[in-house]
């Protein structure tokens, strides 16, 4: 009689044990298909920088499926710089995609960094795989660049110029690759 009681017990026990194998199979599956994504490597930066001329932020920060830091405001310049602010949870982010696309393709003369802003490094890795981001991205998890950058929702768009100073904020969707390229020539060669 005790054989019987304790055989569901047993056969419970193994069940949520086999599904607690298969969840966690399942989510190393999807990690290691995202970082066979070519993240691009992120530029060098002077991590030393603490203040600057241009309107960059001092901070570093970690490159997303790096272990290297990149400090903003210690880019180089020289070359415009186009800084998206995004998050796998952003919808928005995701249809933007093509259009940097189309500016890294356009844009030879043309530097573009991503700020992966309060995400879950995981998820961040597996949305840059599937939305093809061209550029490298750096980390702010735990919103240090808020108040700097005054976010209030994503996506978020910068466009600096070749000394880094500010040209223009896009709050919301940069529109369709055509859109987004007039609207960049229309800044860059003012």
């Amino acid at each position: 009689m005790k054989k019987l009681i304790f055989l569901p017990l047993i056969f419970g026990l193994v069940f949520i044990a086999g599904c607690a194998s298969e969840r966690q199979s399942k989510d190393w599956s999807e990690l290691n298909q995202a970082t066979n994504y070519p993240m691009p490597k992120c530029p060098e930066s002077d991590r030393s920088v603490t203040s600057t001329e241009t309107d960059l932020p001092a901070m570093p920060l970690p490159c997303l499926g790096h272990d290297e830091f990149v400090n903003l405001a210690g880019l180089p310049t020289g070359k415009p710089l186009i800084v998206s602010l995004w998050a796998s949870w952003c919808v928005i982010c995701e249809d933007d995609a093509p259009a940097f696309i189309a500016a890294k393709n356009k844009f030879q003369n043309l530097n573009l960094i991503g700020i992966n802003y309060q995400d879950k490094e995981s998820a961040a890795i597996a949305s840059a795989a599937k939305w093809r981001l061209p550029f490298a991205s750096v980390v702010d998890a735990d919103t240090s660049l808020q108040s700097f950058y005054q976010i209030s929702g994503l996506p978020v768009t910068l466009i600096y110029d070749e000394k880094g100073k500010l040209l223009a904020r896009i709050n919301g969707p940069i529109g369709t690759p055509e859109e987004f390229l007039n609207y960049l020539d229309s800044v860059l060669n003012n």
